[in-house]
This record gives C-alpha cells, sequence and structure tokens, in this order.
C-alpha cells in the first residue's frame, strides 16, 4: 500500500494513540482498552493501522507526539499536590500540542471502522495540513487541557480513550483522553464565552495552559473503575500481572 500523505511504499504500522502513551496504561504486556462504553479488548502491541502511513510521514507525527508526551508528564508532576484549578507549564507550546492533537484526529478520521474511524468532515484536509504540512493554525482550532486526579499526589493514568464527538460551552469538538490528561477539541467557528475554554485554551500560547480537576466527574474515569471491577477484565488483568 501507498502512504496517504506522500504516496511513497511500503506504509507501516502506525498506533492511533501514539506507543509512548498507550505503554503508561499498559498491563503486563498488552494493553486494556475500551472499545465502546460497555466493551473491551486487549492487544499485545496497542491499535494501529497497517496502510495509512511510511514511516517518514509516521516520523513526522512522532516528533509532535514525544513533545506532547513529554508536557503531559510535566503537568502530571507538577499538579499532583495542586488544589484544583487553573496553571500554565511554562516552555511548553500551544501549538505543539494542537499540531500532536490534529494528526491523532487525522489518524483516526482514515482509521478502520473495528478501530473507532471519526468522520471529520471537511476538517479532516485542515487537520492534515495542521499537523503534515505545519500551516497556521486557523482560529476555529483550539483545545482545553485537564489534568484528571482521583486523589490528592495522584501523578498516574489510569486510561486512554479514542476520539469521541462531543459538545462543551456551546462549542462542537472531540474529547480525547491520553496521557492522563483529557483534551476537548474545539472544531467550531462558534466562540466560546465566559468559560474556562476561553480562559485557559492553548491555541497561541508560549507557555501552556492546564486545568486540575477531579477525576471522579468524568465519565471517562467512571467507565474506567467500572470496567476494573467487571469480572471478565479483573480476570484477564490479574493474568497478565502475573
Amino acid at each position: 500500500m501507498s502512504c496517504i500523505i506522500c504516496g511513497d511504499a511500503p506504509t507501516i504500522k502506525s498506533h492511533l494513540i501514539p506507543r509512548t502513551l498507550a505503554r503508561e496504561v499498559q498491563v503486563g504486556k498488552a494493553h486494556a482498552y475500551v472499545r465502546s462504553s460497555n466493551n473491551f479488548d486487549h492487544t499485545q502491541s496497542g491499535i494501529f493501522e497497517r496502510n495509512i502511513l511510511c514511516k517518514t510521514c509516521d516520523n513526522e507525527l512522532g516528533k509532535f507526539e514525544n513533545i506532547a508526551a513529554t508536557a503531559f508528564r510535566k503537568i502530571r508532576e507538577e499538579a499532583k499536590n495542586s488544589a484544583l484549578g487553573e496553571y500554565t507549564l511554562r516552555g511548553a507550546s500551544g501549538d505543539d500540542i494542537l499540531r500532536f492533537v490534529a494528526g491523532l484526529l487525522w489518524k483516526y478520521s482514515v482509521a478502520s471502522t473495528k478501530n473507532g474511524r471519526i468522520d471529520l468532515g471537511p476538517y479532516q484536509k485542515v487537520m492534515r495540513d495542521i499537523a503534515f504540512a505545519l500551516k497556521p493554525i486557523p482560529t476555529n482550532i483550539d483545545a482545553l487541557l485537564c489534568r484528571l486526579k482521583s486523589h490528592n499526589g495522584d501523578d498516574g493514568v489510569f486510561a486512554y480513550r479514542a476520539p469521541k464527538p462531543d459538545r462543551q460551552e456551546n462549542v462542537n469538538g472531540y474529547r480525547i483522553l491520553v496521557g492522563g490528561i483529557f483534551i476537548f477539541v474545539k472544531i467550531d467557528q462558534q466562540t466560546p464565552r465566559g468559560g474556562a475554554l476561553e480562559r485557559s485554551s492553548v491555541r497561541g500560547k508560549t507557555n501552556l495552559p492546564y486545568v486540575v480537576l477531579r477525576a471522579q466527574d468524568f465519565e471517562e474515569y467512571r467507565l474506567s473503575a467500572s470496567l476494573a471491577h467487571d469480572g471478565r477484565l479483573s480476570a484477564y488483568l490479574d493474568k497478565q500481572d502475573g
């Protein structure tokens, strides 16, 4: 198969959730991951597509994936004993995080249905241009980063979740959970008014805004907790832990 971006062959295994982030929720030799609200599966090597990117184009995304992974680990460390509220990670660029997010959304827009393909419509090309061509980020693309903590001193990662359509503060977008960070990606011409997205959005910021919130208030945490207590999943995880 030929690369969707440059046309070169061959393509490689391209991980949808970057391997460096997926490993943070690895149990034993495999990952447990949510396919839907009531189903789960496991995989030895993460979720990937074989026929979308060549090695060179995949490595282009990898640059921003590594930047995001480093920033998210620093946020978890800074936030572990912090009160709930709004903070800033110095020295991390908001636009770099948006390019990471754009690449992730684009990959899911060309993924197979079984791996959670999403329909970005006209924004598929926009995300491709942001991630691969490094074009300026349009004003209608932005994001809010939230560190979800289950308790004081929490610097861990409890799950990852593929992109899901969402609407927050009267704007449309997607919600993603990676690296212990809940990300709401705004893909909308409308401008949020008077909320966290307006105050703490990341586009154009030379220091990275983020918000510390209770994990228990988010469906991603509640779903993860509920699956962890499911007999079948518990048995699987226990087996992987040896």
